[in-house]
């Protein structure tokens, strides 16, 4: 995303993904509640979209990077509680997380993913339908003419911005023209929006117009319907059985209206929201946490695609960076499991020993044998029962030689005098 018409288009796609957010928060989960505007949203997500653009222009670690979009996260929940004009409370609060989360996340996504055509014009695709629902509903639903027209003009960006992408390569190149052209399409989506924005406005004004044609539609969905209810109460017939009822006699005393209330009273459990979402906001950052630890040598920049091969060159394709991502972090979460096991054993000192080195910038040379390497971190020799036990079990063949116990010992000798020391 290194080139204008990739930077513009992942912006118009983030802008996209937040409007279909703001209507289905708005509309579908939280209808009565939900109080942030969309304006709020749009701003925190180009904010964010600009910040990782200037970031990621060089290489930075994952630490760095999980950092920064804490940062942003947070401070994206912590606008949206400032401006939201209703209390929080824990549903409407995990929506607005969620939306906190969308905010940086897709922004940084496609920071280093350059937008495709096709999903780009799927995201102008579904915003039309939003836009176009929007515009029919928003008397009904009390849609704030702001949000109309924010959407609109996030419809033109998307429209421009789908031509800038198709005149360009996957890599940016070839966008001498792209600027003419995103005009023109600009010109174009706006001719388009407002035919669209007559036929809705004379749906939406003319209330006998709109009532015909409702209930013309109503009529011809309810005529399709009463055929076939008509149809399974004739099949019903054919395999109906006369009911027969008979008198119940009751040994035991009715249960009050009052005693099933109180029964049922006391079956209810109180969960403290609070506490969950403070289970919540810790378990994120253990996660972020672990992520950052695990990858934390790896380097992330704005991601450009590079040309297409040739058609008669082998291409193969190593999976996606999610899984890859997966595979990495269990595979470091596995291996410090099997550590943690092997602690007590002459390997697992060997093992803690090397990432005291690297902590004190000391680390196990390519081709340095396990003694030397023990004794360079320890010249005093009071790790040399280690060695020898390392020596036994590797190269003599005689398995392990060393008890848990003395091995406890050599792991605490090891922090007095090699960590501290």
């Amino acid at each position: 995303m290194r080139d204008t018409a990739g930077f513009l288009a992942a912006c118009a796609d983030v802008l996209t993904e937040m409007c279909i957010f703001y209507m289905a928060a708005a509309i579908f989960l939280c209808p009565s509640t939900w109080g942030v505007g969309l304006g709020w949203l749009l701003l925190c997500a180009l904010v964010c979209a600009v910040v990782f653009a200037a970031v990621l222009k060089k290489p930075r670690s994952t630490p760095v990077l999980t950092v920064l979009t804490l940062v942003l996260g947070f401070g994206s929940f912590g606008l949206y509680m400032l401006a939201s004009a209703t209390p929080l409370a824990f549903g409407y609060g995990f929506v607005m997380a969620v939306g906190a989360g969308m905010t940086v996340g897709m922004p940084l996504y496609y920071a280093m993913h350059r937008p495709k055509i096709h999903t780009h014009l799927s995201h102008l695709d579904v915003l039309v339908m939003a836009l176009f629902v929007l515009l029919l509903c928003r008397e009904a639903l009390d849609i704030s003419p702001a949000a109309i027209a924010f959407v609109v003009a996030v419809a033109f960006l998307d429209a421009a911005t789908a031509v800038g992408l198709r005149m360009t390569g996957e890599d940016g190149s070839g966008g001498e023209y792209a600027a003419r052209a995103c005009l023109v399409a600009l010109g174009a989506a706006v001719g388009v929006f407002l035919v669209v924005g007559l036929f809705t406005l004379l749906f939406s004004r003319s209330a006998g117009l709109t009532g015909s044609v409702l209930a013309g539609v109503g009529a011809f969905f309810a005529a399709i319907g009463g055929s076939v209810e008509r149809f399974f109460q004739w099949l019903a017939t054919l395999f109906q059985r006369e009911q027969t009822y008979e008198a119940i006699e009751i040994e035991n005393e009715i249960p009050s209206v009052a005693q099933i209330e109180q029964s049922a009273e006391t079956m209810q459990l109180s969960v403290n929201t609070t506490v969950v979402g403070i289970v919540l906001v810790v378990a994120l950052l253990v996660i972020a946490i672990a992520v950052a630890l695990v990858l934390r040598k790896r380097k992330f920049s704005l991601g450009t695609k590079t040309a297409a091969a040739a058609s008669h060159t082998v291409v193969r394709r190593g999976g996606s960076p999610m899984r890859k991502l997966w595979q990495n972090l269990t595979e470091a979460l596995r291996f410090r499991w099997t550590a943690w096991r092997q602690r007590n054993t002459p390997g697992g000192l060997l093992i803690r020993l090397e990432r005291l080195g690297r902590r004190k910038h000391r680390p196990r040379q390519e081709g340095e044998t396990m003694r030397h390497f023990i004794r360079r971190m320890d010249p005093t020799g009071g790790l040399d029962a280690l060695a020898d036990a390392l020596d036994q079990e590797f190269y003599g063949g005689q398995g392990r030689t060393m008890t848990a116990r003395r091995c406890r010992e050599l792991g605490r000798y090891m922090t007095k005098e090699v960590r501290h020391g």
